[in-house]
């Protein structure tokens, strides 16, 4: 004779997937997400590979309680946005840092990088700072005359104020110091775009 569960025990199977189901169908992919957590501003990751680094799994967090810069910037004067996510108000050694300047404000856009070795807002730029063993390693998009662009940043959203601005770079930096290569690959952020218009 085949035998059936009893009601209770489907139940007690039954409640946690839809529990799941709920949790899934409540979340919200407008433009301008809420971000994880109310004191996270932004977030960067990227793997690394040269100079030292084997596929090594670069992140950072700015968050409120720290007063660091995880912000995005639009200078209207000028017409670039800054985004910048570090550990510390300031880029300064010790710290790790990561900021891109892309031209104008749109979305979704893709600029090549340019020459970075001085700071240049009139240019599609990267900079990176990366701290291993107590030393600050700095790695900018130096490019000798006339060689091309050694990656790329894509901006796939731009949000109203508050919101997001967020994308994705790729390509070749170089130490600051040694010019030895490093090799960033799946880089992607998010910043909280801010009304602050730097001039």
């Amino acid at each position: 004779m085949k035998r059936f569960a009893h009601p209770l025990h489907l139940l007690a199977c039954l409640l946690p997937l839809a529990f799941a189901v709920a949790l899934t169908s409540c979340s919200d992919d407008s433009d301008d997400s809420p971000t994880p957590s109310a004191d996270t501003i932004g977030e960067v990751s990227a793997t690394l590979n040269g100079d030292g680094f084997t596929n090594y799994a670069f992140s950072q967090t700015a968050s409120r309680a720290g007063a660091p810069d995880g912000e995005g910037v639009f200078a209207s004067a000028r017409q670039f946005t800054l985004c910048a996510v570090n550990s510390a108000k300031a880029s300064e050694d010790g710290q790790n840092y990561w900021g891109v300047i892309v031209q104008g404000p749109a979305a979704p856009v893709t600029r090549a990088w340019e020459n970075s070795l001085n700071l240049d807002y009139s240019r599609n730029t990267i900079y990176l700072n990366v701290v291993r063993n107590g030393e600050t390693l700095k790695y900018v998009c130096f490019l000798a005359a006339g060689t091309p662009a050694g990656g790329q940043t894509t901006i796939t959203k731009y949000g109203a104020n508050k919101g997001r601005i967020e994308g994705t770079f790729s390509g070749t930096l170089y130490n600051n110091a040694t010019r030895v290569p490093l090799t960033v690959t799946n880089g992607k952020f998010w910043v909280t775009r801010t009304s602050t218009d730097v001039q």
